[in-house]
């Protein structure tokens, strides 16, 4: 295998986990987190609302704090396309989205992402969200109450932490 080969693939592992973070950043309402997946000079656009620079994060986490009890996104195929250090993806993924009156918001959606690696390091430059679907279904009778908390008291930050 060639060394060109070889990075293409390490980028392409670095895009992975780069939108994966995202996804953490957004469920866990981690701004730092978040923010540190966009470039200082990112754009992004969902539901009609564009966020731009480094306020991408703290607006999507108080956006989010605001509305929603609980957030869970399942990424799915991805498809990644590296330009030396630009790159393009388009991520699948569904959620499940509690909302503070206890609905719930099912939704799928495609990230079109655009990505550049500065200093040895991916990020987002561009990022539109493209909604599939979104079905918004009554409060459940008993509501689920786990774990997940969306803050860093999430279990999960103990794992990596150790």
């Amino acid at each position: 295998m060639s060394d060109n080969a070889i990075q293409e693939l390490l980028d392409k592992q670095a895009i992975r986990e780069l939108v994966a973070r995202i996804s953490r950043g957004v469920d866990r309402g981690d701004v730092e987190l978040l923010a540190s997946c966009y470039h200082p000079d990112a754009k992004e656009e969902r539901d009609g609302h564009i966020r731009e620079g480094t306020s991408i994060a703290s607006e999507i986490v108080e956006s989010t704090d605001n509305s929603m009890e609980s957030t869970c996104h399942i990424l799915a195929q991805q498809l990644i396309e590296v330009r030396g250090d630009k790159a393009v993806a388009e991520t699948y993924a569904t959620g499940r989205h509690v909302f503070k009156d206890g609905r719930i918001n099912r939704t799928v959606v495609r990230y079109a992402d655009r990505f550049e690696k500065r200093d040895g390091e991916w990020k987002v430059i561009y990022r539109l969200a493209v909604a599939e679907a979104r079905d918004i279904e009554p409060a459940p009778e008993r509501p689920f109450k786990g774990l997940a908390r969306r803050d860093k008291s999430d279990p999960t930050y103990a794992l990596f932490d150790s």
